[in-house]
């Protein structure tokens, strides 16, 4: 009854680990794709107003 009993907790900290390593990861591609996003959309702005500037 111990095997299992230590089977059944080193399964729910597997499932918790992977679900922080899971949540950290996330929070990192979402981070960089925003990161990405918001310099796309900088540089769209700087051109559309060095386009108005030189008009």
């Amino acid at each position: 009854m111990l095997d299992c009993w230590i089977y059944k907790q080193d399964r729910q900290t597997y499932r918790q680990t992977d679900r922080q390593t899971d949540k950290q990861a996330g929070s990192q591609t979402d981070r960089q794709t925003d990161r990405q996003t918001d310099r796309q959309t900088d540089r769209q702005t700087d051109r559309q107003a060095g386009r108005q500037e030189g008009r």
